[in-house]
């Protein structure tokens, strides 16, 4: 596997247990996620950043 590959499936798993974090005192539930803009905006930026790797 290159380095590339590498750093980008690294930036992949921190962005997880980044947004993992923001559930962390409530249940996982969809219609939450929806609910909650702050959450929304982070998990979004989250996956727009991995996606640019």
């Amino acid at each position: 596997m290159d380095d590339n590959l590498k750093a980008w499936l690294f930036d992949i798993l921190n962005a997880i247990s980044e947004i993992e974090s923001f559930f962390s005192n409530q249940p996982k539930i969809f219609s939450t996620y929806q609910e909650n803009i702050v959450v929304k905006r982070a998990f979004e930026r989250n996956m727009e950043l991995s996606a640019k790797q």
